[in-house]
């Protein structure tokens, strides 16, 4: 067994050293760095699209309506009958959308419907600054906006649980006499 074992590895060795014999050592070359090694192209970024200006039309008031577009007949026909504004999309079609940053507030409040809570502002470099509240309805966040564009959303703060009423105890069994 040993002498079989022993005649394979020679035969793998003899057959290994044999094949590099072939090799030509006067073509042979160093490796060349600059092409096999290249660094990334330094060719410029592609551009960033070019988002439209905000005008009038695509901001919202301090009631958190938009202000050049007229209220939606759902909207006035629920609140007439003292429904729950939250619940209802100012325009159904774009209310099954979602909702991304750089969006303008109208945008927002088409999609998510009127919101619960309205901050008008300003920042240090005096541009408009807007924080929509919604605590319910079907896109509950706080949006914040700049200059007319949403810059960030985050997650409402979870409504606070119900209060379990208190199980009253149960009545002790009463215990046998033994005679």
């Amino acid at each position: 067994m040993q002498f079989r074992a022993r005649t394979g590895w020679a035969l793998v060795m003899g057959l290994a050293l044999g094949g590099c014999s072939n090799i030509d050592f006067e073509s042979f070359q160093k490796p060349d760095f600059v092409t096999n090694l290249r660094l990334p192209s330094a060719s410029p970024p592609a551009a960033a699209a070019v988002l439209p200006a905000v005008t009038a039309e695509d901001l919202v008031d301090g009631e958190g309506s938009c202000a050049g577009a007229p209220q939606n007949p759902a909207v006035a026909a629920t609140e007439a009958a003292g429904g729950d504004l939250v619940t209802v999309p100012a325009n159904a079609a774009t209310a099954t959308g979602g909702i991304g940053l750089t969006m303008t507030e109208c945008d927002v409040v088409k999609r998510a419907g009127p919101p619960e809570k309205v901050q008008l502002g300003s920042n240090e470099r005096a541009e408009r600054t807007l924080v929509l509240t919604y605590l319910r309805g079907l896109r509950p966040g706080i949006y914040n906006f700049t200059a007319g564009r949403l810059v960030t959303i985050e997650r409402a703060p979870e409504p606070p649980a119900p209060v379990k009423p208190a199980k009253p105890p149960k009545p002790a069994k009463p215990k046998r006499a033994t005679t």
